[in-house]
Parts: C-alpha cells; structure tokens; sequence
C-alpha cells in the first residue's frame, strides 16, 4: 500500500530548510509519516519548501519545486495565484508518479482544497487531519484566511476528517452541523518521544535553585495566550509566588510584548523568555520542569504536554481546552475552570502543594505513541476498496 502525505511543513533538525518551522504539529506530522513507513510505502510533499527528491528515514520526500519555477513579481496576488498552480502542477505530477492508494492532507492551507479537488476528480481517496480547528468567534492572529478554507473544506460531501482530540470533534461539528458525526474520527495526537533526563546547567543559569518550574512551550503569540499566565502569576500568594518560576519556550511573535509586561510587573527573576530552542535542547529544560502551563485559547493537543506527561510530570490548562476530555484524569493535571486570571492562578497553587505520583504519569502518557496513531489511521482511513 502507498501513501501520500501533503502538508504546508515539517519540523526536522537534520534539513535546513526546516530550521525556521519549529512547531509541534511539524514534528508530529514528520513522526507520524516515519512511522507509516515500517508498515506501507509513505511518500510526502511538503508546500513550504522547495525540496529535492529525497529519503528521509522511512519517508520518501517528493520534489515540488515550489520557489524554482515561481515567478518573481511585485504583485502579491499574482505570485500567489502562480504558486497555487506550480503546487498544483507538483501533486498531479506526484500523483502520476506514485499512483498511491491513500492520499493524506495534513493541516489546512491555501492548497488544500485546490488538491482534494484534483483527488474528487481522479477518484482518488483521501482524508484530512485537522491540526487546529479556529472557531468562529476566535479572534486571533491570521485566522480570516483560514476561516475560509474551512468553510469551503467542511462543505465538502463525504468528506473524512480526523480530529486530533475530542474536543476538536466537538468544535467542528459545533460550526458545521451538517457533517455527520460518523465522518470524524478521533485519533489523539502521539508521539515516538523518549524521556531522558539531561543534566544541564539550566538551573544555575536562571537561579532556580529552591523553586518549582513550570515551562510554557509555543510560539509567543495572541492564540497561546501566554501573557494570561503572567497576570495569573501576580495573583498568586506572593510567599508561593517566589517558589515558583515559569519559563517560556518559543519563537517570539509578539515583538517582546510579553517580555515587557513581565518586566513592568517585576517579575524577570522567575519569569523567563528562553526563546526557541531545539528538540534536543527542550529535553533539558523538560528535565528540570515540575509541570507544564497550557493557557491557549485554542490547541487540539500538544506536543509539548505529551512530551511532559513522558517525563511523569504534569499539565495546568483550562478546562474549555480541546483536549481536556483527551487528558481528563485528576492524577496528571490541574484544570483552571473558570477562563479567568484568577482561576488560572488558584490552579497553578493547586499543582503546586500536591504531591504528584510520577511513575503513574509517564504510564499513562504510554497510550499516546505513535504506533496507536498509525494503526489507528490504516485501520479507520479510507481504503482503496471504498473507492467508487
């Protein structure tokens, strides 16, 4: 069996043109093809980046010469407009040359749909995994355009759709009632993470000593609402306050907004802005970590708290997150039920004086490999025998 994976990016550290696309859904999709390798034939092009044809561990990368034949203009529409159609010209040439049996879209964008229209045409099966679901009444950064593909993706008939978490399911089906429930299926997130504890000088280097650590892993932006996390923290007992130190981990797409609130507020020696760092490199401060903060207004299930949940640490989020039914044991995290300030730091005090059972976290987090994704998906997806 063959099949062929299109999604906008991956996160590898072993290609430099992934160097800038540091994002947990990256490094899953790119998991998650490795991983369909052992079993079937995974073939994947990539829309971001021009690449070669190339093998990728068990992944055989499709070139899509995507920045070699685009025309250079200054009209902004146009370049778009001539990008679409040398994509569209790579996935029919893909297609020919590989004539899968199963075509997966990975994550939504501007050629999504233009691809599944080529699939309807050629009779070819495919599915969609939605990665990040924006509601209707989500305002946040860059979400218009988006909002539109999934209004022209979900009116699609006899579409198949995989949600990385329950609550997911729940969204779309919320602002598109027409799909019928059995068109979605739950797959929760996994991943082929290995917990090792690295000694590193991490707590030297920010004081850390005597405090408790929590890490707040994503990109800096509106939709991961880290800057609730800092007006939580000034609510808290200001004797517990000084335990406990949050570092932030991501690129910065606020322009040092959060950085400048936390130094206004005076919080710079327990509150810290680490940046974006390496896979790696993010074992390290997972090592030092007692737990994970996860304030984003919308996240289908993340990464990064499947990473923590490995090192038998757990989660503070809200309890609106898509993926709270996903997660929902007393034993591995703290639920804010309330989206307020307030509530969000009576949680964090909450993880902060119980006694968590490590050994009881990292056994549940084994459920969420990448070995259940995979068999899930051969078993649920489409199958070439559904065709016609």
């Amino acid at each position: 069996m063959k099949i062929l994976t299109a999604t906008w990016a991956i996160y590898d550290e072993r290609i430099k043109e992934f160097e800038n696309v540091r994002t947990g859904g990256g490094l899953i999709i790119k998991n998650l093809c490795e991983e369909l390798g052992k079993h079937i034939d995974s073939y994947l092009i990539v829309w971001r980046d021009d690449l070669p044809q190339m093998d990728l561990g068990n992944i055989h990368i499709v070139k899509n010469y995507i920045h070699s034949k685009a025309n250079i203009c200054e009209d902004r529409e146009k370049r778009i407009a001539d990008r679409i159609e040398i994509r569209k010209a790579a996935f029919k040439k893909a297609l020919e040359e590989i004539n899968p049996d199963l075509v997966s879209f990975q994550g939504m964008s501007e050629i999504s749909n233009v691809c599944m229209k080529i699939c309807d045409d050629n009779n070819i099966k495919y599915f969609y995994t939605e990665h990040l679901f924006i509601k209707r009444d989500n305002q946040f950064e860059g979400n218009t355009k988006v909002l539109q593909w999934e209004k022209l993706l979900y009116s699609k008939v006899g579409i198949n759709i995989v949600a990385i978490s329950s609550g997911m399911k729940s969204c779309i089906l919320h602002d598109f009632p027409q799909i019928p429930q059995s068109r979605i299926t739950v797959i929760p997130n996994g991943t082929d993470f290995k917990a090792v504890k690295y000694d590193s000088d991490i707590m030297i280097k920010y004081r850390l000593s005597g405090k408790k650590v929590l890490i707040c892993a994503g990109s800096i932006c509106k939709r991961k609402n880290q800057i609730a996390v800092v007006d939580a923290y000034g609510l808290i007992d200001p004797q517990i306050r000084e335990k406990i130190a949050i570092i932030f981990l991501g690129n910065d797409r606020l322009h040092g907004m959060l950085e400048e609130a936390i130094c206004q507020h005076g919080y710079d020696n327990n509150l810290i802005c680490a940046g974006a760092v390496s896979s790696e490199e993010m074992k390290k401060y997972y090592s030092i970590a007692n737990g994970l903060i996860m304030p984003s207004f919308a996240e289908g299930l993340s990464i990064a708290a499947l990473e923590m949940l490995a090192y038998g640490q757990p989660i503070i989020m809200f309890s609106d997150s898509e993926c709270v039914d996903d997660l929902n044991d007393a034993n591995i995290c703290v639920l804010a039920n309330k989206r307020t300030n307030a509530d969000l730091a009576r949680a964090i005090e909450e993880w902060y004086f119980r006694e968590w059972d490590t050994e009881y976290i990292k056994n549940y987090s084994q459920y969420f490999s990448m070995e259940r994704v995979t068999n899930c998906l051969l078993y649920t997806s489409p199958s070439p025998r559904d065709r016609g």
